[in-house]
């Protein structure tokens, strides 16, 4: 037969391991959370609502090596709490997929679609297509290689020179064999 102080043990130990099963359960219901975004701040991180829990400030998923992405949720946003750990103040921030404010932009399965305010960027199997109010390149040289190049629209080019075939066309060439008159000129020199 046990002893009272036998029994006390056991008591104080099923009390023990009682709380550390509570503690286990709350750190497991933690660990995935679905929530939306209530604030996004400029250094990377937002604050999330996750069933009635509000999370500190916390960073979302995003590549940030030698190769780094800037693309922030947006307040309201649906979201995933991701926390290994079961903290929710340790957790990461995961697209949680389109809801009833932010519904999907395509329907597309073999395409890749982002949309950006009015600008909507589509990826197909076989081209990219922009549609943007404006669209800047900024680079030191670009070279664009095709079979055929269209441009539709008014064009307008600045610039100290244009050429073509290594020939001078801007608006300082110069013609041969220049006729005075109503004639044509030769190719420009």
């Amino acid at each position: 037969m046990m002893s009272e102080a036998g029994i006390d043990r056991v008591v104080e130990e099923l009390r023990r391991l009682n709380g550390e099963l509570h503690e286990l359960s709350r750190k497991m219901n933690n660990v995935v959370r679905e929530g939306r975004v209530t604030e996004v701040f400029e250094d990377g991180t937002a604050t999330v609502e996750a069933q009635g829990f509000e999370t500190k400030r916390l960073p979302w998923v995003t590549r940030a090596g030698n190769v780094k992405d800037w693309d922030p949720p947006t307040a309201g946003e649906r979201v995933v709490l991701l926390s290994p750990s079961g903290d929710p103040g340790r957790a990461l921030i995961l697209p949680g997929g389109f809801s009833e404010e932010f519904p999907q932009n395509h329907s597309n399965a073999s395409e890749a679609r982002r949309t950006v305010g009015s600008t909507v960027i589509t990826a197909t199997g076989d081209s990219y297509v922009v549609e943007t109010e404006k669209l800047t390149l900024k680079a030191k040289e670009i070279l664009v290689e095709a079979d055929e190049i269209t441009i539709k629209g008014n064009v307008a080019i600045e610039g100290e020179s244009l050429t073509h075939n290594s020939k001078n066309i801007g608006d300082d060439h110069e013609h041969k064999d220049v006729t005075p008159g109503a004639a044509n000129t030769g190719p420009p020199a």
